[in-house]
């Protein structure tokens, strides 16, 4: 049985394995990239709900000390954005990695970035926010759960899966 020969694209995606700086600069950018596309997205939404963008961030700090965090001040708002940013990272290095292993999520990008977003809303909402220090509560709100699920997909997801594709294809 004869095989359609593969694109470059597709047999640079599977060549080597990347270097140690090349992956953890796909890391650092991936991550760096998807905290801010998805606070670009998140932060108008609350703040058009109510919130400011300091609550915002304190909000990510108190999953660590509970509602002391809206009561530390500005610190509280800097620990929760480097908290997220530290989450995008941990998410970006799953993702860069894996994709080292499975070139299918560097072939196939796209779909696979918008599921691993839909993975990490499922990670966050299942299983690190009931276990974080706040009293969570699940949104029961199908439109805004739905909403969640795609600024996930979208602004999530998709960002590390693109960055994993540009910074460790070669050739």
């Amino acid at each position: 049985m004869e095989h359609a020969p593969m694109s470059t694209t597709a047999t640079a995606a599977m060549a080597a394995p990347a270097t140690a700086p090349q992956t953890l600069r796909a890391t650092l950018v991936a991550g760096t990239v998807a905290a801010t596309t998805e606070m670009l997205v998140v932060l108008p939404m609350q703040v058009a709900l109510g919130a400011t963008p300091a609550q915002v961030f304190q909000s990510i700090t108190s999953g660590l000390t509970g509602k002391a965090a809206y009561f530390g001040g500005l610190p509280s708002a800097l620990g929760g954005a480097a908290l997220h940013l530290l989450i995008s990272l941990a998410a970006a290095a799953a993702y860069v990695l894996a994709a080292q292993r499975l070139p299918l999520l560097l072939r196939r990008y796209v779909v696979c970035g918008l599921l691993y977003g839909l993975v990490a809303y499922v990670v966050m909402n299942g299983v690190v926010l009931p276990l974080s220090a706040i009293a969570f509560k699940p949104v029961t709100n199908l439109p805004m759960v739905a909403l969640d699920m795609v600024i996930h997909m979208l602004t999530f997801g998709l960002p590390i899966a693109i960055c994993a594709h540009r910074m460790l294809r070669r050739g």
